[in-house]
């Protein structure tokens, strides 16, 4: 709160220094928003693998279902490692998989969030302190 005081004591009476703290907040929501949409293609590749690789009839290993395996390996490997499968007495359980699809819910969650955030910050900083 003390940062945000000082920031409104001098920075604020400046119009070149907000108009650039304006464009600097609205060039990173549409960052935000360039991964919003790369984690939602990705997002959509990942259930498209876990859909294959359930699916009896289909062989993940030949090329067109070999795709979403192969572009997502390193994300469920990074998962599998961080969370090792459970044994309860003979039968093996994967949490990996659940838990790496809730993470990645949770980045969509949060990206989302961030570009609304600056998007309204920029918004508030160019109706209050930008003139007409």
């Amino acid at each position: 709160m003390i940062f945000y005081e000082q920031i409104n004591g001098f920075l604020f009476e400046h119009v070149i220094i907000m108009s650039f703290f304006a464009s600097l907040l609205v060039f990173l929501s549409n960052f935000f928003a360039c991964l919003f949409l790369l984690l939602k293609v990705f997002k959509l590749i990942c259930y498209t693998k876990v859909t294959i690789s359930q699916l009896p009839v289909l062989n993940p290993y030949t090329w067109p279902f070999a795709f979403p395996r192969i572009a997502t390996r390193f994300y469920f490997r990074f998962w599998r490692r961080a969370l090792p499968p459970v044994r309860l007495s003979g039968v093996t359980l994967n949490l990996s998989i659940f838990m790496s699809l809730e993470v990645l819910k949770c980045l969509l969650f949060v990206t989302g969030s961030l570009r609304m955030f600056t998007l309204e910050t920029a918004q508030s900083i160019i109706q209050t302190y930008i003139p007409s």
